[in-house]
């Protein structure tokens, strides 16, 4: 999920992403996208299940810091 016009990215990691192959490729993703200047928030399913409020809580901060 992206709001491409605040160059802020959300990605949800489960479970394909512990493998290495797949941490080498996002670790790579992550840094193309930082360097474009994005905002990257990750998430896990502790977060989504474990806490939404707080994935709210950032994703509200994030919108307001790049407005």
């Amino acid at each position: 999920m992206a709001w491409p016009e605040l160059k802020i990215g959300i990605e949800y990691d489960g479970e394909p992403h512990t493998e290495p192959a797949r941490v080498l490729r996002d670790v790579g993703r992550t840094t193309r996208l930082v360097d474009l200047g994005w905002r990257l928030y990750r998430y896990t399913k502790r977060d989504v299940f474990g806490d939404p409020a707080r994935i709210i809580a950032d994703l509200t901060r994030g919108r307001a810091r790049s407005t």
